[in-house]
């Protein structure tokens, strides 16, 4: 998965660490179930009402299951969260399993 190169809307070519970004905020914005073809692909979404250590678990759980599955040579090293007028802001980092970098990104869920 290392190899493959995405692209943004306008066209420009993502690589490295932005590449890896892009894929899990794809699996994050993915609600399981609604990829035909890979109806395992994406959040489980029946976790929205649930308080925010709860969801942040639920996160961190198909998170990881997924870059398992997609980006297999990167793991989460560390998800905190912060909770704002009821949004939940969670700080991902995560480092390619050889050893070799890494990044983080934070998102509004």
């Amino acid at each position: 998965m290392i190899g493959v190169i995405s692209r943004t809307e306008t066209g420009k070519t993502v690589k490295g660490t932005e590449r890896i970004d892009q894929q899990i905020d794809m699996i994050l914005m993915t609600p399981k179930g609604s990829v035909v073809g890979d109806p395992n692909k994406g959040i489980r979404d029946d976790i929205q009402d649930l308080p925010a250590g709860v969801v942040v678990g639920a996160i961190v759980e198909d998170l990881n299951k997924q870059l398992a599955v997609y980006i297999p040579d990167v793991k989460v090293d560390k998800i905190t969260k912060s909770v704002e007028n009821g949004h939940v802001t969670i700080d991902i980092s995560w480092s390619y399993k050889t050893g070799n970098g890494g990044g983080e990104l934070r998102r509004k869920i």
